[in-house]
């Protein structure tokens, strides 16, 4: 069976040739930049931290989770974070040679923020090549161990000169990933399950702070043990290609195996893609006991953290007194 490494070496040594005769060959230290969206001023409220509330109809009346999603000041996504995964999700069995992929005419800058969804990233990549989103994701699933590219691409700012073909686009964002597993030490076995992991963290983190990452991680690792549910709003709304940032009854309904109401566990693979940060707090969560949180301050992101389910409890009427105070309601 081939590692993680042999395919990694297999695709760049059949793109190398190509690839080495680019400008983007010889300049790619230089042009790569860590990039995470600020979402400080919105919200994802902690979609686990309602577990155990009762049925739907408490748990809607209530809370939800998920998160808009805003660019930073110095940056503007030409797509939203609810792209439609339909053209993207399910890899093409038809190959991507590197003699037919599409190549830019003049210089462009494609940027990815942690949190985003393939489906953005792949519409982002298809509007620079000229391509359509299904095309610029084939080449990216095809550049990444598995052929599913979901949480394989590095939140960077990637600046691609003229003349970058669309394979070496898609080999440079993978590539970049898997460099950042092997440095973390992440092997090619638990690749899916860390990967998994972060991108979860990464959403429901509405702070972005690495400490309250750790944490989260330690919930989610917590409530696997103890064979609890994991009940995140944030993988439902994957799988129903929403943003969110609430749930419904009918949605959380949804057979699918993301649905972490339905089935127990960390769904199959990522919903979005996580950060270093938020790689390093799955590889590495608190110590804590906690098994709840919920975002209390939507405007800050400030979330909340309980060991009991009463005390979490109380960290619910906290957030229904700020819904109440800034005129916010639950669809």
């Amino acid at each position: 069976m081939s590692t993680l490494h042999d395919e990694l070496a297999e695709l760049q040594s059949s793109a190398a040739h190509h690839f080495s005769h680019t400008t983007l060959a010889r300049d790619v230290t230089s042009v790569r930049r860590r990039v995470r969206r600020d979402r400080g001023v919105t919200y994802a409220i902690g979609t686990l931290a309602v577990a155990g509330l009762g049925g739907g109809t408490v748990y809607a009346s209530m809370l939800g989770a998920g998160g808009t999603q805003l660019a930073p000041a110095d940056a503007s996504p030409s797509t939203s974070a609810s792209a439609s995964l339909d053209a993207v999700a399910t890899p093409s069995s038809a190959p991507i040679e590197d003699d037919g992929s599409p190549t830019l005419a003049l210089d462009a800058e494609v940027t990815v923020y942690a949190g985003d969804r393939l489906a953005t990233v792949a519409a982002l990549l298809g509007q620079a090549f000229d391509v359509s989103p299904a095309v610029a994701a084939q080449a990216l699933h095809q550049a990444a161990p598995g052929d599913d590219a979901e949480g394989w691409i590095d939140p960077a700012g990637y600046q691609l000169p003229a003349g970058t073909s669309l394979t070496e686009a898609a080999t440079l964002m993978v590539g970049s990933r898997a460099s950042d597993l092997e440095r973390l030490g992440v092997s090619d076995e638990d690749s899916n399950e860390v990967l998994t992991l972060a991108s979860i963290i990464e959403v429901e983190t509405t702070t972005h702070d690495p400490q309250d990452m750790a944490v989260i991680s330690a919930v989610l690792s917590n409530r696997i043990e103890m064979d609890m549910q994991l009940q995140l709003d944030s993988t439902v709304l994957y799988a129903v290609e929403s943003d969110g940032p609430f749930t419904t009854d009918s949605e959380r309904a949804v057979d699918s195996p993301y649905n972490t109401y339905l089935y127990a566990g960390l769904p199959p693979g990522p919903i979005a893609t996580p950060s270093d940060e938020a790689i390093e707090a799955a590889l590495h969560p608190a110590d804590s006991e906690y098994l709840y949180y919920v975002t209390t301050n939507r405007a800050t992101g400030a979330i909340q953290f309980a060991e009991t389910y009463d005390e979490h409890v109380e960290n619910v009427m906290r957030l229904q007194e700020w819904l109440q105070e800034n005129g916010e309601s639950i669809p």
